[in-house]
């Protein structure tokens, strides 16, 4: 599909009984409650991933752990970002870690550094296109058109697509280092990202990538191999495959809530309007796993709990769990199009979509379509 300079939106402004509904529930549930950010549990876990992951580096570094135990360390250093960007960069993107805003944009740029990756940018593409538009071509930048994989039936497929669920969980390795040191350069200096147009580097902005890069590289890359006993190439290694275990996580753990064979991809018509109203669309773009599994919950930060967070966006998941239950009764009650299933079910369908995606059958994945 061409890229358009017609305004997406929605046809229907009006969100409906449903929604009407699930906000006089929640604020019944936290009524009495510490409120929408995260609670006590929520800090204290992202406490001690913190120190976990502070306190192996400096283990670490600092020449008490035995040589082979330090790369072991290293590397378990290398992974703690992504669950720090779990259990509070993420709610901290969307302003529900804490109701201090500066606190909030703190702990994004930190953690995020720590990945690689600008978390102020990450958090303007998140917010501004991801949320807005999930699985709508020009309107959500994660299924930007890409040479390498297929994500949307409305994009062109290559020949090879027809590979990219074989190869697609090898490519997962890449992304993260992909993001870290050309993805954010590439972003930072276009004028339009999906849906948000009229964008452009600010000398603030620039600097907030370049500091990124300087902060990941020099705790990451440049303090291990200046203090490992072992090899710089060694210490390169054990980076890489770090990277490559956080990139896979992440990857999995969110795409496989948008592209699976559960989810469906609406297209705009030639107005741009999308069909029905923003609420349906979070229903029927979005695949729940496991969400009222409070352990995965926590582990991964509410990812599972995807319907919930997207209806929900500024409430910490702390409370998905409880708003999972009240989302799944709801959309019953309505007959809202709640897809639901396991972890090992999520999995299973994102792979099923990458196939689907990759043949002549990927509109079966468009609303309305062959076997939609």
């Amino acid at each position: 599909m061409e890229s358009s300079a017609i305004e997406l939106g929605y046809r229907d402004k009006q969100h409906g009984a449903f929604f009407r509904d699930l906000k006089r529930r929640v604020a019944s549930y936290l009524d009495g409650r510490d409120g929408r950010v995260a609670t006590p549990g929520i800090w204290t876990a992202l406490i001690g991933v913190a120190a976990v992951g502070i306190g192996s580096y400096g283990a670490a570094l600092s020449g008490l752990a035995l040589p082979g135990w330090s790369l072991a360390l290293y590397g378990l250093a290398g992974i703690a970002p992504l669950f720090l960007a779990a259990t509070g960069g993420h709610d901290a993107a969307h302003g529900a870690l804490s109701g201090r805003s500066w606190v909030n944009l703190a702990v994004v740029w930190t953690v995020f550094a720590l990945m690689g990756l600008d978390g102020r940018l990450w958090r303007l593409r998140h917010l501004g296109s991801h949320h807005v538009y999930p699985n709508v071509v020009d309107g959500d930048i994660d299924v930007d058109e890409s040479w390498f994989a297929r994500l949307s039936p409305h994009h062109r497929r290559r020949a090879h697509h027809r590979f990219q669920h074989i190869y697609g969980p090898l490519l997962y390795t890449v992304v993260l280092l992909h993001a870290v040191y050309i993805q954010d350069f590439r972003l930072l200096f276009r004028r339009r990202l999906a849906n948000m147009r009229n964008l452009g580097p600010s000398l603030s902005a620039v600097f907030s990538v370049l500091g990124t890069k300087v902060v990941h590289m020099g705790v990451m890359l440049a303090l291990p191999m200046a203090l490992l006993p072992q090899a710089w190439e060694t210490v390169l290694a054990v980076y890489v495959v770090s990277q490559a275990v956080m990139s896979v996580l992440f990857v999995l753990i969110v795409a496989g809530t948008h592209v699976s064979d559960l989810a469906r991809y609406p297209a705009s018509g030639p107005d741009g309007k999308l069909a029905g109203d923003w609420v349906r669309h979070q229903f029927v773009t979005s695949v729940d796993w496991s969400p009222e599994n409070a352990l995965l919950v926590a582990a991964f930060g509410g990812a599972n709990a995807h319907v919930a967070h997207h209806l929900l966006p500024r409430i910490s998941h702390g409370h998905h769990v409880a708003l999972s239950r009240i989302v799944a009764d709801l959309a019953e009650k309505h007959g809202m199009p709640y897809s639901r299933t396991s972890a090992a079910g999520m999995l299973a369908a994102h792979w099923r979509a990458l196939r689907l995606l990759g043949s002549d059958q990927a509109g079966r994945l468009v609303p309305g379509g062959l076997g939609a």
